[in-house]
């Protein structure tokens, strides 16, 4: 579906390991990649503001969905996805995402970040009391 520069099949393991991958391993701090992490005045940290990989078929299935919530026709996303019946992309590809189920996860989110930052003071305050 998608032509390199040269006109073959873009590989999507290239892709993968080319761009997306680099994005996903890189450090918190300074960007860089674990092996290209060498010596640095910090420890690694793996970026947390991230989602977790889970593939081409997750990708397709967020694309989908994605297509489908800026209102791009249901058989427009099936022939994206080259799927041979709407169904199927109805089915299985196209999740609806509710206002309210999102905006309650956004919720526990942020209240998660906030006990996370209050713990992180916590410890950071009894390690600098005088014993």
């Amino acid at each position: 579906m998608f032509a390199t520069e040269v006109g073959t099949p873009v590989d999507l393991k290239n892709i993968f390991t080319r761009r997306i991958e680099p994005v996903l391993k890189a450090c918190d701090e300074c960007g860089k990649v674990v092996e290209k992490h060498g010596d640095e005045e910090h420890e690694f940290h793996s970026r947390k503001d991230l989602v977790e990989w889970h593939g081409w078929h997750a990708f397709r299935r967020g694309l989908a969905s994605n297509l489908n919530e800026l209102h791009v026709p249901d058989l427009t996303i099936q022939r994206i996805l080259r799927h041979s019946n709407v169904a199927t992309t109805r089915k299985a590809y196209i999740k609806i995402r509710e206002d309210g189920v999102t905006a309650g996860m956004a919720q526990m989110e942020a209240e998660i970040r906030r006990a996370q930052t209050l713990q992180v003071r916590t410890e950071t305050q009894k390690a600098e009391r005088p014993n």
